[in-house]
Formats: C-alpha cells, sequence, structure tokens
C-alpha cells in the first residue's frame, strides 16, 4: 500500500482474496485494503463490490474535475 501512494497511485482500491486468518483482517484494512474476500464468497458478491467501487472512483473522479479552476 505504500508503495502505491508512493508512486502516486494511491487512489488505487486493493482488494485480497484467499484463506486469510481473522486476525489479519483488522491488519489488512488498516494499511488500506478495501475489502477481503474469503472463500465461500460469491462470486456475484465481489462483483458488485468491485462495481461499487468503480462507481465510487468515477464519482470522486468527476467531482475532482467539477473542482478544478
Amino acid at each position: 500500500m505504500r508503495a502505491l501512494t508512493v508512486a502516486g497511485l494511491g487512489h488505487i482500491r486493493v482488494v485480497v482474496g484467499g484463506i486469510v486468518p481473522d486476525k489479519e483482517h483488522a491488519l489488512l484494512f488498516n494499511a488500506g485494503v478495501s475489502a477481503v474476500f474469503g472463500p465461500g464468497v460469491s462470486s456475484a458478491f465481489i462483483c458488485e463490490q468491485v462495481t461499487t467501487f468503480a462507481t465510487e472512483a468515477r464519482n470522486d473522479s468527476a467531482a475532482t474535475i467539477d473542482e478544478a479552476p
């Protein structure tokens, strides 16, 4: 996450998938991960979440452009 920020890419959402111990979730979220998808999470739910993130990013980008001088 730090490397993304240093590279000027801190706006990019990061998601994690796989077998991640519950005790690690808070660490990942505190580091800036947007979502953790474990085994059994439906692909439909993952797609909904990623679509939501993309929509938010698009809206944030449009707001930034609208605010430009």
